[in-house]
């Protein structure tokens, strides 16, 4: 994988956007109880922040449109 600079990821990072996108499928659970979507959504975007300081990602966290 690549990043927005066009360098391959780390490992670290590999796994850093993996799991940005596991919880990314989970905020889209409809079964998700309440207080699991905000603890969620906590995670998402305090993942989301750690992936775009490192040009992995970027724009506006998904599940704002979630």
């Amino acid at each position: 994988m690549k990043d927005l600079v066009g360098r391959d990821m780390t490992p670290a990072e590999g796994r850093l956007v993996r799991t940005l996108k596991n919880v990314e499928a989970l905020l889209s659970d409809p079964e998700l109880p309440p207080c699991a979507l905000a603890g969620a959504r906590e995670a998402y975007s305090a993942l989301w922040i750690a992936a775009n300081d490192l040009a992995l990602v970027s724009g506006k966290p998904d599940w704002l449109a979630l």
